[in-house]
């Protein structure tokens, strides 16, 4: 499979991918594909927490700078945190943003620090939305810091 996925992508955009850091950090927040080992830094973090963790505890109860975080599909993460028909997930500090993408879930898009979402579907359509509701205040607080609230 993996000479396969190797012989079907050009070799400038393997070498791309593979210079790629396993996460990015700005003044908003902290971007990973699956999440971050508890009270740590992506950089203390181990690669299999960055690329592969799926810990509920995490979802729930993360208050760190915030996160952004992918891999886990939104319907999986705890009820409480899922934003209505965006599909996203919010909760205190971490953002869950894998709707899915499928015939039916959109690929979606989140700009921090103003809260735009933006989301493609399959058969082309687009929406976005300016997220307004349901924001925990340690992400209110991102958004004061940028002067977008007060």
């Amino acid at each position: 499979m993996r000479a396969l996925f190797e012989r079907s992508f050009p070799a400038e955009h393997l070498a791309f991918m593979e210079e790629l850091p396993f996460y990015h950090e700005d003044e908003f927040a902290i971007y990973v594909h699956a999440g971050l080992d508890e009270g740590k830094h992506p950089s203390e973090s181990t690669l299999m927490s960055l690329l592969w963790m799926r810990d509920m505890d995490f979802y729930k109860n993360y208050r760190g700078k915030p996160c952004v975080f992918g891999h886990t599909p939104t319907p999986l993460l705890p009820l409480r945190g899922r934003l209505g028909r965006h599909g996203i997930y919010i909760s205190h500090s971490a953002v869950g943003l894998d709707t899915g993408y499928n015939h039916h879930s959109p690929l979606s898009c989140l700009s921090l620090p103003d809260f735009n979402l933006y989301q493609t579907y399959v058969d082309g359509r687009e929406e976005t939305y300016q997220i307004t509701s349901f924001i925990p205040e340690t992400l209110k607080e991102m958004q004061r810091k940028a002067g977008i609230v007060n």
